[in-house]
């Protein structure tokens, strides 16, 4: 009688739907300035609908639609600005606290959730080759 001896590291568990849908969903606290540090998630593909929804039509100028999809992209994407959170009750208090920021300033805060968003895209890509 032979006994087979499984490899567990072989053996891969089925993700539960709440897994799948959590896959690659990253949150991250950054320093934007001495003094200014600001949480961001990533975004499901139902927020980046509402983003979408938000823009102006395709008749204004490509920066100025830019602008407007950086702003919305981090009122979504927002869930703490030093010790305040933020829900999505709050989505026109920080569409309009960010559309009041230096431009610098914005995307300072913009390029932070890049960052966010490159992470996530690399740990996407570890889980493809496992």
């Amino acid at each position: 009688m032979s006994t087979e001896v499984k490899d567990k590291t072989e053996e891969k568990k089925a993700l539960s739907l709440d897994d799948i849908a959590k896959l690659g969903y990253v949150t991250k606290t950054k320093e934007i300035f001495k003094g200014v540090t600001a949480t961001f998630q990533t975004l499901s593909h139902s927020r980046q609908q509402q983003i979408l929804t938000n823009l102006p039509a395709n008749n204004i100028e490509q920066l100025a639609r830019y602008n407007k999809m950086q702003v919305e992209t981090l009122v979504h994407a927002t869930i703490k600005i030093n010790d305040e959170s933020y829900t999505e009750k709050d989505v026109e208090f920080l569409r309009d606290w960010y559309s009041k920021l230096q431009n610098k300033v914005l995307i300072e805060f913009y390029a932070a959730y890049l960052e966010l968003s490159e992470e996530q895209d690399n740990i996407l890509e570890e889980l493809k080759k496992k």
